[in-house]
Protein backbone atom coordinates (compact mmCIF):
# COMPACT_ATOMS: atom_id res chain seq x y z
CA UNK A 1 0.00 0.00 0.00
CA UNK A 2 2.85 1.92 0.95
CA UNK A 3 4.80 1.70 -2.61
CA UNK A 4 1.35 2.29 -4.43
CA UNK A 5 0.54 5.68 -2.22
CA UNK A 6 3.83 6.84 -3.58
CA UNK A 7 3.74 5.87 -7.01
CA UNK A 8 0.13 7.87 -6.90
CA UNK A 9 1.96 10.80 -5.38
CA UNK A 10 4.22 10.78 -8.36
CA UNK A 11 1.40 10.21 -10.79
CA UNK A 12 -0.63 12.99 -9.31
CA UNK A 13 1.15 16.08 -10.67
CA UNK A 14 1.30 14.56 -14.20
CA UNK A 15 -2.34 13.68 -14.17
CA UNK A 16 -3.32 17.42 -12.37
CA UNK A 17 -1.29 18.89 -15.67
CA UNK A 18 -2.63 16.57 -17.80
CA UNK A 19 -6.69 17.32 -16.88
CA UNK A 20 -5.17 21.42 -16.52
CA UNK A 21 -4.20 20.79 -20.22
CA UNK A 22 -7.35 19.15 -21.18
CA UNK A 23 -9.83 21.97 -19.47
CA UNK A 24 -7.38 24.68 -21.27
CA UNK A 25 -7.52 23.11 -24.60
CA UNK A 26 -11.88 22.89 -24.19
CA UNK A 27 -12.07 26.44 -23.15
CA UNK A 28 -10.03 27.37 -26.49
CA UNK A 29 -12.11 25.40 -28.47
CA UNK A 30 -15.44 27.04 -26.75
CA UNK A 31 -13.71 30.34 -27.27
CA UNK A 32 -12.72 29.40 -30.83
CA UNK A 33 -16.58 28.89 -31.86
CA UNK A 34 -17.84 32.16 -30.48
CA UNK A 35 -17.47 36.00 -31.80
CA UNK A 36 -15.11 38.01 -29.85
CA UNK A 37 -17.77 40.59 -29.86
CA UNK A 38 -21.20 40.87 -31.27
CA UNK A 39 -24.02 43.68 -31.92
CA UNK A 40 -27.07 42.51 -32.85
CA UNK A 41 -29.92 45.51 -33.66
CA UNK A 42 -33.38 45.58 -35.06
CA UNK A 43 -33.79 47.41 -37.83
CA UNK A 44 -37.17 47.68 -39.74
CA UNK A 45 -37.45 46.92 -43.28
CA UNK A 46 -38.65 50.12 -44.63
CA UNK A 47 -36.88 53.19 -46.31
CA UNK A 48 -36.61 56.77 -44.53
CA UNK A 49 -38.94 57.88 -47.35
CA UNK A 50 -41.36 55.20 -46.48
CA UNK A 51 -40.50 52.21 -49.16
CA UNK A 52 -40.64 49.18 -48.49
CA UNK A 53 -36.97 47.04 -48.80
CA UNK A 54 -37.07 43.08 -49.07
CA UNK A 55 -34.15 42.36 -50.46
CA UNK A 56 -31.04 42.02 -48.16
CA UNK A 57 -27.61 43.77 -48.52
CA UNK A 58 -24.54 41.70 -48.85
CA UNK A 59 -21.96 41.19 -45.89
CA UNK A 60 -18.90 43.04 -46.25
CA UNK A 61 -16.07 41.67 -44.51
CA UNK A 62 -15.38 37.90 -43.28
CA UNK A 63 -13.56 35.18 -44.04
CA UNK A 64 -12.01 35.07 -47.46
CA UNK A 65 -12.42 39.06 -47.91
CA UNK A 66 -10.15 41.84 -47.23
CA UNK A 67 -11.53 42.45 -44.23
CA UNK A 68 -11.55 38.85 -41.99
CA UNK A 69 -11.47 40.16 -38.82
CA UNK A 70 -15.02 41.99 -38.99
CA UNK A 71 -18.08 41.07 -40.75
CA UNK A 72 -20.92 43.54 -41.16
CA UNK A 73 -24.57 42.75 -41.86
CA UNK A 74 -26.48 45.97 -42.77
CA UNK A 75 -30.29 44.61 -42.68
CA UNK A 76 -30.45 40.85 -42.83
CA UNK A 77 -33.50 38.39 -41.78
CA UNK A 78 -33.32 35.78 -39.37
CA UNK A 79 -34.15 33.07 -42.10
CA UNK A 80 -31.38 34.31 -44.17
CA UNK A 81 -28.90 34.39 -41.02
CA UNK A 82 -29.73 30.34 -40.18
CA UNK A 83 -29.50 29.49 -43.69
CA UNK A 84 -25.68 30.92 -43.86
CA UNK A 85 -24.58 29.14 -40.19
CA UNK A 86 -26.53 26.06 -40.99
CA UNK A 87 -24.98 26.11 -44.88
CA UNK A 88 -28.23 25.35 -46.38
CA UNK A 89 -28.61 23.88 -49.54
CA UNK A 90 -31.27 26.08 -52.43
CA UNK A 91 -33.38 23.12 -51.91
CA UNK A 92 -33.45 22.65 -48.07
CA UNK A 93 -36.24 24.61 -46.29
CA UNK A 94 -36.46 26.38 -42.48
CA UNK A 95 -39.78 25.34 -40.44
CA UNK A 96 -40.34 27.96 -38.36
CA UNK A 97 -42.31 30.96 -37.63
CA UNK A 98 -44.08 33.21 -40.51
CA UNK A 99 -42.08 36.35 -39.25
CA UNK A 100 -38.60 34.59 -39.91
CA UNK A 101 -38.36 36.41 -43.31
CA UNK A 102 -39.87 40.07 -42.23
CA UNK A 103 -38.07 40.37 -39.41
CA UNK A 104 -34.40 41.64 -39.67
CA UNK A 105 -31.13 42.88 -38.30
CA UNK A 106 -27.99 44.69 -38.36
CA UNK A 107 -25.33 43.01 -37.04
CA UNK A 108 -21.82 43.66 -36.55
CA UNK A 109 -19.23 40.72 -35.08
CA UNK A 110 -15.25 40.81 -34.38
CA UNK A 111 -13.25 37.58 -34.74
CA UNK A 112 -9.48 36.42 -35.36
CA UNK A 113 -8.46 37.34 -38.48
CA UNK A 114 -7.46 33.32 -39.47
CA UNK A 115 -11.12 32.02 -38.33
CA UNK A 116 -12.73 29.78 -41.39
CA UNK A 117 -15.57 29.53 -43.23
CA UNK A 118 -16.60 26.50 -41.19
CA UNK A 119 -15.39 28.04 -37.55
CA UNK A 120 -17.39 31.12 -38.91
CA UNK A 121 -20.46 29.34 -39.21
CA UNK A 122 -20.10 27.73 -35.62
CA UNK A 123 -20.08 31.35 -34.73
CA UNK A 124 -22.87 32.45 -36.52
CA UNK A 125 -24.69 28.83 -34.54
CA UNK A 126 -23.97 30.04 -30.83
CA UNK A 127 -24.67 34.09 -31.74
CA UNK A 128 -28.48 32.60 -32.80
CA UNK A 129 -28.49 30.51 -29.60
CA UNK A 130 -27.22 33.13 -27.52
CA UNK A 131 -28.72 36.27 -28.39
CA UNK A 132 -32.44 34.15 -29.46
CA UNK A 133 -32.25 31.26 -28.31
CA UNK A 134 -32.52 28.97 -31.03
CA UNK A 135 -33.15 25.54 -31.07
CA UNK A 136 -33.40 23.48 -34.22
CA UNK A 137 -33.31 19.67 -35.84
CA UNK A 138 -33.58 18.21 -38.52
CA UNK A 139 -35.93 16.58 -40.67
CA UNK A 140 -36.81 14.58 -43.66
CA UNK A 141 -40.36 13.87 -44.91
CA UNK A 142 -42.56 13.29 -48.45
CA UNK A 143 -44.34 16.86 -49.13
CA UNK A 144 -46.05 18.27 -52.12
CA UNK A 145 -43.30 20.56 -54.16
CA UNK A 146 -43.81 22.32 -57.24
CA UNK A 147 -41.12 22.09 -59.88
CA UNK A 148 -40.25 24.69 -62.40
CA UNK A 149 -40.28 23.44 -65.73
CA UNK A 150 -39.51 25.21 -69.74
CA UNK A 151 -42.78 25.64 -71.31
CA UNK A 152 -42.95 24.57 -75.14
CA UNK A 153 -42.26 28.24 -76.06
CA UNK A 154 -39.14 28.08 -74.59
CA UNK A 155 -37.69 30.93 -72.11
CA UNK A 156 -39.14 34.40 -72.80
CA UNK A 157 -36.32 36.10 -70.47
CA UNK A 158 -33.79 38.14 -71.41
CA UNK A 159 -30.58 36.10 -71.03
CA UNK A 160 -27.83 38.63 -68.86
CA UNK A 161 -24.99 40.76 -71.23
CA UNK A 162 -22.58 39.30 -68.17
CA UNK A 163 -22.76 35.51 -67.38
CA UNK A 164 -19.26 34.73 -65.62
CA UNK A 165 -19.18 37.66 -62.84
CA UNK A 166 -22.40 39.46 -61.24
CA UNK A 167 -22.36 42.94 -61.36
CA UNK A 168 -21.67 44.50 -57.94
CA UNK A 169 -24.34 46.51 -56.31
CA UNK A 170 -23.34 50.68 -56.38
CA UNK A 171 -22.04 52.20 -53.28
CA UNK A 172 -25.31 53.35 -51.32
CA UNK A 173 -27.83 51.59 -53.79
CA UNK A 174 -30.61 51.94 -50.84
CA UNK A 175 -29.39 55.05 -49.61
CA UNK A 176 -32.58 57.64 -49.75
CA UNK A 177 -33.08 60.92 -47.77
CA UNK A 178 -35.08 60.39 -44.59
CA UNK A 179 -39.05 61.42 -44.71
CA UNK A 180 -41.60 60.56 -42.98
CA UNK A 181 -44.29 61.08 -46.29
CA UNK A 182 -46.29 57.62 -47.09
CA UNK A 183 -44.96 56.37 -50.80
CA UNK A 184 -46.90 56.98 -53.76
CA UNK A 185 -48.78 54.01 -54.78
CA UNK A 186 -49.51 53.32 -58.68
CA UNK A 187 -52.97 51.36 -59.81
CA UNK A 188 -51.24 47.90 -58.82
CA UNK A 189 -50.52 49.11 -56.20
CA UNK A 190 -46.52 49.35 -56.30
CA UNK A 191 -44.94 52.30 -55.61
CA UNK A 192 -44.15 54.46 -58.42
CA UNK A 193 -40.25 54.81 -57.41
CA UNK A 194 -39.55 51.29 -56.13
CA UNK A 195 -36.46 50.93 -54.42
CA UNK A 196 -34.06 49.02 -57.16
CA UNK A 197 -30.39 50.12 -57.36
CA UNK A 198 -30.20 51.70 -61.21
CA UNK A 199 -27.31 48.35 -61.42
CA UNK A 200 -25.89 45.68 -59.80
CA UNK A 201 -26.97 42.10 -59.16
CA UNK A 202 -29.20 40.46 -57.32
CA UNK A 203 -33.54 39.43 -56.79
CA UNK A 204 -34.60 42.69 -55.99
CA UNK A 205 -38.46 42.15 -53.96
CA UNK A 206 -41.10 44.81 -53.69
CA UNK A 207 -44.33 44.75 -51.95
CA UNK A 208 -47.06 46.28 -52.73
CA UNK A 209 -50.50 46.36 -51.24
CA UNK A 210 -52.39 43.90 -53.85
CA UNK A 211 -49.31 41.60 -54.61
CA UNK A 212 -45.24 41.15 -54.74
CA UNK A 213 -42.79 41.57 -57.62
CA UNK A 214 -39.28 40.28 -58.33
CA UNK A 215 -37.13 42.52 -60.32
CA UNK A 216 -34.26 39.92 -61.44
CA UNK A 217 -30.65 41.20 -62.87
CA UNK A 218 -27.75 37.86 -63.45
CA UNK A 219 -30.19 35.08 -61.20
CA UNK A 220 -30.39 31.61 -62.05
CA UNK A 221 -33.22 29.52 -62.23
CA UNK A 222 -32.33 28.20 -58.47
CA UNK A 223 -32.27 31.36 -57.25
CA UNK A 224 -36.01 32.24 -58.82
CA UNK A 225 -36.69 28.86 -56.88
CA UNK A 226 -35.10 29.81 -54.03
CA UNK A 227 -37.33 33.16 -53.93
CA UNK A 228 -40.62 31.62 -54.68
CA UNK A 229 -40.44 28.90 -51.98
CA UNK A 230 -40.04 31.34 -49.27
CA UNK A 231 -43.30 33.39 -50.74
CA UNK A 232 -45.32 30.29 -51.20
CA UNK A 233 -44.26 28.28 -48.02
CA UNK A 234 -43.64 25.18 -50.33
CA UNK A 235 -40.28 24.02 -51.72
CA UNK A 236 -39.75 25.04 -55.54
CA UNK A 237 -37.29 23.05 -57.66
CA UNK A 238 -35.55 24.24 -60.62
CA UNK A 239 -36.40 21.66 -63.04
CA UNK A 240 -35.77 23.68 -66.53
CA UNK A 241 -32.09 22.67 -67.59
CA UNK A 242 -31.54 26.62 -67.75
CA UNK A 243 -27.70 26.89 -66.71
CA UNK A 244 -27.60 30.99 -67.81
CA UNK A 245 -28.39 34.01 -65.72
CA UNK A 246 -31.06 36.06 -66.43
CA UNK A 247 -33.03 39.98 -66.40
CA UNK A 248 -36.95 39.54 -65.82
CA UNK A 249 -39.47 41.25 -63.87
CA UNK A 250 -41.70 38.85 -62.24
CA UNK A 251 -45.88 39.98 -60.60
CA UNK A 252 -47.85 38.40 -58.87
CA UNK A 253 -50.16 37.94 -56.41
CA UNK A 254 -51.07 35.21 -53.75
CA UNK A 255 -54.28 36.29 -52.64
CA UNK A 256 -57.18 34.45 -54.29
CA UNK A 257 -59.54 37.93 -53.77
CA UNK A 258 -57.01 39.79 -56.49
CA UNK A 259 -58.07 39.38 -60.28
CA UNK A 260 -55.90 42.85 -61.61
CA UNK A 261 -52.45 40.73 -61.04
CA UNK A 262 -51.86 37.52 -62.63
CA UNK A 263 -51.50 34.09 -60.11
CA UNK A 264 -48.45 32.92 -59.68
CA UNK A 265 -48.46 30.07 -61.91
CA UNK A 266 -49.82 32.71 -64.45
CA UNK A 267 -47.00 34.78 -63.82
CA UNK A 268 -44.74 32.20 -63.86
CA UNK A 269 -46.15 31.28 -67.32
CA UNK A 270 -45.62 34.37 -69.16
CA UNK A 271 -41.67 34.00 -68.63
CA UNK A 272 -41.93 30.73 -70.76
CA UNK A 273 -42.09 28.67 -66.93
CA UNK A 274 -44.87 26.45 -65.57
CA UNK A 275 -44.65 25.60 -62.40
CA UNK A 276 -45.66 21.83 -61.50
CA UNK A 277 -47.24 20.23 -58.86
CA UNK A 278 -44.97 17.34 -57.36
CA UNK A 279 -44.43 15.24 -54.28
CA UNK A 280 -40.66 14.94 -53.45
CA UNK A 281 -38.38 14.84 -50.57
CA UNK A 282 -38.07 18.38 -48.26
CA UNK A 283 -34.86 18.38 -46.21
CA UNK A 284 -36.07 20.55 -43.42
CA UNK A 285 -34.57 22.41 -40.31
CA UNK A 286 -36.83 22.03 -37.70
CA UNK A 287 -37.28 25.26 -36.04
CA UNK A 288 -38.02 24.14 -31.97
CA UNK A 289 -37.64 27.30 -30.19
CA UNK A 290 -36.60 30.98 -31.01
CA UNK A 291 -37.13 34.35 -29.50
CA UNK A 292 -38.54 36.87 -31.66
CA UNK A 293 -36.00 39.75 -30.10
CA UNK A 294 -32.76 39.39 -28.99
CA UNK A 295 -31.25 39.74 -25.80
CA UNK A 296 -28.85 42.82 -25.16
CA UNK A 297 -25.45 43.09 -26.44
Amino acid sequence: MERLMERWALVRPRASRWWAGLVLLCALALHAQQFDAASVKRVEPNMPDGRIVVGMLPPTGGPGSSAPGRIHYPIISLEALIRSAYDLRADETIAGPTWLDTDFFEIDAVMAPETTSSQFREMLKNLLADRFKLKVHRAVKGAPIWAILLAKSGPRMKLSAQQEVDAPLPPGAFAAPRTRSAPQLGADGFPLHPNIPASGAGMFTTIGTLGIRLTARQQTMTDLAEVLSKFSRRLVLDQTGLTGKYDFTLTFTMRPDVDSLPNIFSAVRLLGLTLQSQTGRADLLVVDHLEKNPTGN
